[in-house]
């Protein structure tokens, strides 16, 4: 996508695959719209995330909305009825549009926002906050040759994981990276899990429950892929797949997850 598309198109034809936030439910999505739309006074083109902050008990939502003729990241804070107790920018001073935030909590209230930017390659950035810390200046999560876009994150097993896809020139991959979050130093180079040819959205996620942490992605018009992180060897499993040809992709997931946590 060109770094100078407008900006709905562009909304359009990435954000608009994720229709809600991820985590929590109905009074946590109602609370995050309200949130976003009154937060600023800026105009919001990118769908919120959200997650709880179990240490403070208040709702933290990431978006984007316009600033300076382009599109930035915000984080706001929920106060409480949907009221933004305080809102900050997280972009930086990059003049290339920022889009799909991502944000994830632990339970001592360590955060880590994540994003793309549409740059004449585009790039996966991150910021991470310690406790009731600032969060710090954007850095590059992505290889810088790498066209990466749709990052997903979350912090499990002591780690900051974070999922995202790279288009290579006939296919594309699925990329995992993780780091102690307490840690200053970067995110290491990434795995790429899997390389599929399946030009659709892959809808790539990742997943914690408990002591389990795996990825899914749409590889097919009737599979999704798959793979867990084995916590004995430090290693990802090779794909897997689960058919969803006579279902849906949600109903392959959930089969996954059981398969995942054994139930």
């Amino acid at each position: 996508m060109s770094k100078n598309q407008d900006a709905g198109i562009a909304m359009s034809k990435h954000v608009a695959r994720r229709l809600i936030p991820r985590r929590g439910g109905l009074c946590l999505l109602l609370s995050t719209m309200i949130l976003v739309g009154t937060s600023l006074g800026a105009s919001s083109l990118s769908l919120p995330d959200s997650e709880k902050n179990q240490a403070t008990g208040k709702v933290e939502v990431v978006d984007t909305a316009l600033l300076d003729g382009r599109q930035q990241v915000r984080h706001s804070v929920d106060g409480g009825q949907g009221e933004p107790e305080s809102s900050i920018w997280l972009s930086g001073l990059a003049t290339d549009n920022d889009y799909e935030p991502r944000i994830s909590i632990d339970d001592a209230g360590n955060g880590c926002v994540v994003w793309w930017r549409d740059a004449t390659i585009a790039q996966v950035f991150y910021t991470h906050r310690l406790g009731t810390g600032n969060f710090s200046p954007p850095a590059l999560l992505s290889e810088p040759s790498e066209s990466s876009e749709h990052p997903e994150v979350v912090i499990a097993l002591g780690k900051i994981w974070v999922t995202y896809e790279i288009d290579f020139d006939q296919a594309r991959g699925i990329a995992i990276t993780g780091k102690i979050g307490e840690s200053p130093e970067p995110f290491p180079s990434r795995t790429v899990i899997h390389t599929t040819g399946f030009t659709g959205t892959l809808d790539t996620r990742i997943h914690a429950s408990l002591d389990a942490l795996w990825i899914t992605w749409v590889d097919s018009d009737i599979e999704v892929g798959w793979s867990e992180y084995e916590i004995e060897t430090e290693e990802w499993s090779p794909p897997r797949f689960q058919n969803y040809e006579e279902d849906s992709v949600d109903s392959a997931r959930a089969l996954i997850r059981e398969q995942v946590l054994g139930n």
